[in-house]
C-alpha cells in the first residue's frame, strides 16, 4: 500500500504540470512574469517560442491584443492531451500579424511616397486595406504578337520607352495557369525571359510585367526596390502615408510547426502573412479550429506534402489569399465548416502567386478524407480540387469559380493518362450546391468560357455525384476522358452545357436528373454560340436514362450539336425512358431556383404569388426545404 501511495505521489507532479494554463497579454504582459494566471502573463512571442510545453498545457492569449510576427509551436501533445493555442478574455480574437509597421515617409516625386525597410516587403497594407502590386498593364493583359523562341516574344502593345529588364513577368501559357519569369533583357518591343515557361509560349496569351518602379503610375499601387531596401506607395486618395498605419509583410508565418503532433490551434486571427497563415511541416492530428486568417500572400493554412496525417481544419473563416485557401497532403482529414472568400482574384496577383492551381479554395491531394459544409466564394480557379480515393465531398456551398482562370470547376479531380490508378476512387460527390462557374478566357486563346460545376477530368474512375444543384455555369457536370462515374438525382439548371461527356475510357451513367434551360435571349457571354443544351458527347458512348429534360425556349438543337429530343434518342439510343418538355411558358411567367444551403430545414415565403412546379403541381403560400436541396418553380401571374 505504502509503495501504490508513493508511486501516486510522484506521478502527481507530472500530471499538474501536463493542465498548466500560460497566459500571454501584449497590453499587460512581463516575459518576467511566470505566465501561469491572468494577473501574470507572459508578453512576447519571443517568450512564448522559447517555451517547451508538455502534454496537455495551454498557451492562451488575451482577445483583444496584437502581436508582430510568428507563433512557433516547439512541442508535441498526445493522444488525449493536446497542446493547445487558443485565447483568453473576451472581445476580438487575438491578432497575430505577419505583417510590421513601416514608418520614415519621404515624398519621392508627385504623390508617389518612398521609406525605408529593412527586410523584403512580400505585400503593404494601408489602414488594414491590400494595396495593388505595381503592374503594367494595370488592369488585363498584353498579348503575345509573335514568338522568337521558347524565351522570346514580341508584344506590339508593350510602350518601347520603358526597359523592361529586370521585370517579373506573369503569363496565362495555358486556359488554367498563370507563370512567372524574369526579364533577363528588352529591347523596343520585345522580351527575353530567363527560361522558358512550363508550357510554351503562344500568339496571343496574355501576360502582365511586375517588379519596375515605371509601372507605379496611379493611386493605390505600391513596389518594393530589393536592390535599395525601398518601398513606394501612392496612397489611394493621395497625400503622405505619414498620417496612416502602413505595415509590409514580412514573416512567413502567422503560426507554424515541425514535426509535432497533437497539437491545437484555435481563436486566432492571423492577418498579412507573407507566405502561409498556419503552416503545418509534417505533423499528426493537429487541429485547427475557429481562426481568422485574412490576406495571406499565398495559403491561408498550408500543410505540404511532408508526412502529415489526421488533419482537422474546421470552423475557420478564411479571405483574400492570393494562392490556396486551405492546401492540404494529409491523409484521413477532415475540412469542414470553413468559410473562404476571394481567393487568387486577378487584383491581387503577385510574382510568388504565380504557377498551376493558383486561386483554388481547397486543395487536397490525399484520400479518405472529408471535405464537408465550407462555403466558399469567389474563388480564381476550383473550388474544391481533390485528388485521393475514398474522399466524401458533401453539403458544400460553392458561388463563383474560375472568375480568373478556366478548364476548371466548382469542384473538380484529374488523374492524368493513368486510368489504371486508384486516384479519386470510391469517393462521393453529395448535397452540393455550385453555382456560377462561367470560367474566364480573359488573356489566352479559347474560343469560349470553360467554367464547370463539377468536373471529372481525365483518368478518373468510379465516383459518385449524387444530389447536387448545379446552376450557371458553362457546363454542369462535365466527365472528360473517365469512366465509371455515376450522375444521378442531380438537378443542374441554367447552363450552357447541363449535362457533357468528352471521350472515356468505360461508360458512365447519367441517370434521374433534371436539366433545366433559362432563356438567356441570345446571351453569347459563355459560349460562342448562345442558347442552352440539355447534353453533349464527344467520342463518348455514356448511358443515360430516366432523365427529365426541360427547355421552354428553344425545342430544336437543344441536344448534342443539333438534335431535338427524338433525333437525340435515335442516333444514340439513349434516355429511352426520359421525358423532354419543351412547351413555352405563359406571358410573364418566370422560373425561379430556391436552394437551402444551411444546416436546418429552411421555410421561404411566396407572398401571394402562385408558383408551378415541375410535375405541374401548384406551389403557395410556403415551401420548405431540406438542407442543401433545391427547386425550381415557375413563378405564374396568378395571385392568392
Amino acid at each position: 500500500m505504502k509503495k501504490i501511495l508513493l508511486f501516486a505521489l510522484l506521478l502527481l507532479p507530472a500530471v499538474i504540470m501536463a493542465q498548466t494554463i500560460y497566459y500571454v497579454s501584449n497590453s499587460e504582459g512581463n516575459d518576467s512574469n511566470t505566465g501561469t494566471s491572468i494577473n501574470q502573463p507572459w508578453k512576447t512571442l519571443a517568450k512564448v517560442n522559447s517555451f517547451k510545453p508538455v502534454p496537455g498545457d495551454k498557451i492562451l492569449f488575451k482577445r483583444g491584443d496584437a502581436w508582430d510576427g510568428t507563433i512557433t509551436v516547439t512541442s508535441s501533445g498526445t493522444s488525449g492531451s493536446p497542446i493547445v493555442y487558443g485565447a483568453y478574455g473576451s472581445g476580438d480574437k487575438p491578432k497575430i500579424y505577419g505583417s510590421r509597421v513601416i514608418s520614415g515617409w519621404t515624398r519621392h516625386s508627385g504623390e508617389i511616397y518612398k521609406a525605408n525597410v529593412a527586410s523584403n516587403i512580400k505585400q503593404l497594407f494601408l489602414n488594414g486595406e491590400r494595396m495593388k502590386l505595381a503592374r503594367y498593364p494595370d488592369s488585363g493583359y498584353i498579348k503575345i504578337s509573335t514568338v522568337g523562341s521558347s524565351t522570346q516574344f514580341t508584344a506590339n502593345d508593350l510602350n518601347t520607352a520603358i526597359n523592361y529588364t529586370g521585370a517579373t513577368w506573369i503569363g496565362r501559357t495555358s486556359a488554367y495557369t498563370l507563370y512567372s519569369k524574369k526579364v533577363t533583357a528588352s529591347t523596343s518591343k520585345t522580351i527575353t525571359l530567363d527560361s522558358a515557361p512550363v508550357l510554351n509560349l503562344g500568339v496571343g496569351e496574355g501576360f502582365i510585367l511586375t517588379n519596375k518602379l515605371e509601372f507605379l503610375d496611379q493611386p493605390g499601387e505600391w513596389f518594393y526596390d530589393a536592390t535599395q531596401n525601398v518601398v513606394y506607395l501612392w496612397l489611394p486618395q493621395g497625400g503622405s502615408p505619414a498620417s496612416h498605419v502602413v505595415r509590409g509583410s514580412v514573416p512567413d508565418y502567422g503560426i507554424s510547426m515541425s514535426v509535432k503532433s497533437y497539437v491545437t490551434i484555435e481563436n486566432f486571427e492571423i492577418l498579412h502573412s507573407a507566405v502561409a497563415g498556419i503552416h503545418v511541416d509534417n505533423g499528426d492530428y493537429i487541429t485547427i479550429d475557429r481562426n481568422n486568417i485574412y490576406s495571406p500572400e499565398q495559403y491561408g493554412i498550408y500543410i505540404p506534402n511532408n508526412g502529415s496525417t489526421d488533419s482537422k481544419i474546421i470552423n475557420n473563416k478564411i479571405s483574400d489569399t492570393n494562392r490556396t485557401g486551405i492546401s492540404v497532403y494529409s491523409p484521413n482529414s477532415i475540412i469542414t465548416d470553413n468559410i473562404i472568400k476571394n481567393t487568387g482574384l486577378q487584383q491581387n496577383l503577385h510574382v510568388t502567386a504565380a504557377g498551376q492551381n493558383v486561386g483554388t479554395a481547397i486543395f487536397l491531394r490525399s484520400g479518405n478524407c472529408t471535405i464537408n459544409y465550407n462555403r466558399i466564394i469567389n474563388a480564381g480557379y476550383d473550388g474544391i480540387n481533390f485528388w485521393g480515393a475514398n474522399t466524401m465531398i458533401k453539403y458544400n456551398y460553392i458561388n463563383g469559380a474560375c472568375t480568373v482562370l478556366d478548364d476548371g470547376g466548382g469542384i473538380y479531380t484529374y488523374n492524368g493518362s493513368n486510368y489504371s490508378a486508384t486516384a479519386s476512387a470510391g469517393s462521393e460527390v453529395m448535397y452540393n450546391i455550385v453555382m456560377n462557374v462561367h470560367g474566364n478566357r480573359d488573356g489566352y486563346t479559347a474560343n469560349c468560357d470553360g467554367g464547370s460545376g463539377i468536373y471529372m477530368d481525365d483518368g478518373i474512375h468510379d465516383v459518385n455525384i449524387k444530389y447536387n444543384t448545379v446552376h450557371g455555369c458553362t457546363s454542369g457536370i462535365l466527365l472528360h476522358i473517365n469512366g465509371k462515374i455515376y450522375v444521378e438525382n442531380n438537378q443542374i439548371s441554367d447552363c450552357l452545357i447541363g449535362m457533357l461527356t468528352a471521350a472515356e475510357h468505360e461508360d458512365s451513367y447519367w441517370y434521374n436528373n433534371t436539366v433545366y434551360a433559362y432563356n438567356r435571349n441570345g446571351d453569347a457571354t459563355w459560349w460562342k454560340e448562345s442558347h442552352q443544351r440539355m447534353t453533349k458527347i464527344d467520342g463518348a458512348t455514356s448511358v443515360y436514362n430516366n432523365n427529365k429534360y426541360i427547355h421552354h425556349y428553344k425545342s430544336t438543337g437543344i441536344f448534342n450539336n443539333s438534335y431535338d429530343f427524338a433525333g437525340w434518342k435515335s442516333a444514340t439510343g439513349q434516355d429511352a425512358n426520359s421525358t423532354v418538355d419543351v412547351s413555352p411558358l405563359a406571358i410573364g411567367e418566370k422560373e425561379e431556383l430556391f436552394y437551402n444551403d444551411t444546416k436546418e430545414t429552411k421555410t421561404f415565403e411566396l407572398g401571394t404569388a402562385v408558383y408551378r412546379a415541375l410535375d405541374g403541381t401548384n406551389v403557395s403560400g410556403k415551401l420548405s426545404l431540406e438542407p442543401f436541396t433545391s427547386r425550381i418553380l415557375i413563378k405564374t401571374t396568378q395571385t392568392n
